[in-house]
């Protein structure tokens, strides 16, 4: 977000909860933003938030991709359902599993070369909304 700015290009930040992880929740905060959604060239936003999007923005007319860009984070396979796919940056979820049980072991077995940053590489889902 930073660099968009630095570049003198406006960001809309929305607060979600990250513990709620159902369409109802998110179809609601899409509805409450609906004039954003109307205003803007991109979103980039969770799976389920640009899932919301792209439902709210074929109901208002907005055409994905000529009129809004969607792209979204975590890449779960519901993504690839939707017309069109959603473009993803796509996480290793099964990495990051197992990285973060192989930490917590390490920590229970009070290892202390346990590294305190740990990266796991993401991907790219091309999709049909950019």
């Amino acid at each position: 977000m930073d660099a968009l700015q630095r570049a003198g290009i406006p960001v809309r930040h929305i607060e979600i909860s990250w513990d709620v992880l159902d369409f109802e929740y998110c179809n609601k905060i899409v509805e409450e933003h609906i004039m954003d959604l109307k205003k803007c060239d991109c979103i980039y936003a969770s799976d389920l938030i640009a899932l919301s999007c792209l439902s709210a923005a074929h109901k208002n007319g907005i055409k994905v991709p000529e009129d809004l860009k969607l792209i979204s984070t975590d890449g779960v396979n519901i993504t690839r359902l939707s017309y069109p796919v959603i473009t993803c940056v796509r996480q290793d979820i099964e990495k990051l599993a197992s990285t973060c049980a192989s930490t917590i072991l390490s920590m229970i077995q009070h290892k202390t070369d346990i590294p305190h940053e740990q990266i796991v590489d993401v991907g790219f889902q091309s999709g049909g909304t950019i």
